[in-house]
């Protein structure tokens, strides 16, 4: 039985209603574990945790939100 771990960078954004949306750039973390069950055969099970969105600003009347 092995563990080990898993670090990643995330460039994410949003596609549909608003008009300027920006890439936002997140982090991806986790564990996993690798069983072999036979010869050639393994099962590896994993938890991650991933950062996803993105950045607008939306101006409704006399409003703006970020």
């Amino acid at each position: 039985m092995k563990f080990g771990t898993k670090v990643g960078l995330n460039l994410s954004n949003f596609i549909g209603d608003l008009d300027d949306s920006d890439f936002k750039i997140g982090f991806n973390l986790g564990a996993f574990a690798e069983i072999s069950l036979k010869h050639k055969l393994t099962f590896q099970p994993e938890l991650l945790l991933s950062t996803k969105g993105a950045s607008s600003d939306e101006s409704f009347g006399s409003e703006t939100f970020k």
